[in-house]
């Protein structure tokens, strides 16, 4: 089963992300209280475990591997297998998939070395359809 393993927000530009264990998703904006929220089509990041744990213990220390920070990490399903404009339920709240992957940055050393970083196209982003609670162990659901 499809499951949220942590959620994190910056209150504060400059101050990191911290755990916390539910956070209220509000529509076209993202994560209520995240200094990074906001409308558009990134509202919200959202990564696999599985990616997160590559760039943890990869050697090739990437531009932005300790940068980017996802705001819900996630485990049992690779939404960025599927397609921009596919909908999940998760937890009370319902996102839209609005792009897949960040943009690399031409001083990073992997894009030098024509290196592949998953970064490039694990890490989805998703719009906020329908508002609500996002708790630790919540279920996500393709709808």
């Amino acid at each position: 089963m499809a499951r949220v393993v942590s959620i994190k927000i910056c209150e504060e530009k400059g101050a990191g992300r911290k755990d916390v264990n539910e956070g209220y998703f509000k529509v076209d904006h993202g994560l209520d209280g995240d200094v990074y929220s906001q409308a558009g089509d990134r509202q919200v990041n959202i990564m696999c475990l599985s990616t997160r744990e590559f760039v943890q213990n990869h050697h090739m220390d990437g531009h932005c591997f300790h940068n980017f920070i996802e705001t819900i990490l996630i485990d049992g399903v690779d939404l960025y297998e599927y397609e921009i404009g596919t909908r999940f339920k998760i937890g009370e709240a319902v996102m839209e998939i609005s792009k897949k992957g960040k943009r690399c940055w031409p001083e990073c050393h992997l894009v030098k070395e024509r290196e592949v970083c998953k970064l490039k196209n694990e890490p989805i982003f998703a719009k906020v359809i329908k508002a609500g609670a996002v708790k630790l162990g919540d279920n996500i659901e393709i709808i």
